[in-house]
């Protein structure tokens, strides 16, 4: 008789390999209402995909002023937070390397007036290294060793080995609005961390533009001469470049312009479409539209996008990107 059996394997537990890390955060000396870039360094992040940072710091020294991308993170996955009282989180849920290491972000602080002499600890409240999954926290198998820098003020500027001033951004017409400049400078700070010497950024083209420019995650074309650098801005363009209209899906193609290039993925809610049942009439703006930015930086289809859109009775349409989400209203 043949016998059918049922065989039982068992398996012993693999404990998932150990990557003990050290984490730390750079020093500055620089003087009272100067911005400074504070890096914070990960010696290897082997078996991590994504990390989550929280940093405190003394809020009557010093005062959040944003957060750039180090060479291990994808700027675009940055999410960033300050509440106001010298705590800043960032977070960042992809990295570019699966191992190695370097400097995970930049925070920049500015140094408030008035705290000559004072000093203020960088210190690491918490760090969190997750694997490709996206679930599994590696920190609760794996030891995090802690090195805290500080910022001290003092009367002769010098600067820290990780600290650096901050970078002027000058345009033609005056002075630029400081949420512009920070945009530009986050945007250039690839291609200026090759030259340490800059002491500046002057800026050509038209400064209306930058905003939406960064939202698409483009880059202007960088020129340096000595201490010196020139940031081209040129208006990009949009352009459809294939419509089902029995799905809604319109594939659209971002130029970022002459000269300039594509770093990261578009802000999300910066793409809108507008439309209208007759030729001539105002369009009005057309909400609930899904964005697939996953063609957006890959080599052969950079700049590309899908957006999958109900038009409803609209006939015709138009995309545009924007710095606002608009609202229902009409729009020329």
């Amino acid at each position: 008789m043949r016998m059918n059996r049922i065989v039982t394997i068992a398996l012993a537990a693999i404990p998932l390999a150990a990557y003990p890390r050290t984490v730390s955060t750079g020093s500055a000396e620089c003087r009272p209402g100067v911005t400074i870039a504070i890096p914070v360094i990960v010696d290897d992040i082997v078996g991590a995909s994504g990390v989550m940072i929280a940093v405190n710091t003394d809020s009557a020294v010093l005062k959040g002023a944003g957060v750039s991308a180090g060479g291990l993170a994808d700027e675009a996955s940055i999410v960033a937070a300050d509440d106001g009282s010298g705590h800043v989180c960032v977070v960042i849920p992809k990295l570019k390397a699966s191992s190695g290491g370097g400097e995970l972000c930049r925070i920049r602080y500015r140094v408030r007036e008035g705290t000559l002499d004072l000093y203020s600890d960088v210190a690491l409240a918490s760090v969190q290294f997750c694997a490709a999954d996206g679930v599994t926290d590696l920190s609760v198998e794996n030891p995090i060793t802690i090195s805290n820098g500080m910022v001290r003020v003092t009367a002769d500027g010098a600067d820290g080995d990780a600290g650096e001033e901050e970078v002027e951004v000058k345009a033609d017409g005056g002075d630029l609005p400081q949420e512009t400049a920070e945009k530009i400078l986050d945007m250039v700070a690839d291609d200026l961390s090759a030259h340490p010497e800059v002491k500046s950024v002057a800026v050509r083209g038209d400064v209306s533009i930058v905003p939406i420019t960064a939202n698409l995650g483009i880059a202007p074309r960088i020129d340096v001469l000595g201490t010196e650098a020139t940031a081209t801005y040129v208006k990009p363009s949009i352009t459809i470049t294939a419509f089902d209209s029995s799905t809604g899906v319109v594939r659209i193609r971002v130029d970022p312009g002459e000269g300039n290039s594509i770093r990261t993925t578009p802000a999300t809610g910066c793409i809108h479409v507008y439309g209208t049942s007759n030729l001539g009439e105002k369009m009005r703006y057309i909400g609930n539209v899904e964005v697939d930015v996953s063609p957006y930086l890959a080599a052969e289809t950079a700049g590309e996008a899908e957006l999958t859109v109900d038009l409803g009775d609209y006939m015709f349409f138009k995309v545009k990107a924007e710095t606002v989400i608009k609202g229902d209203g009409e729009v020329e």
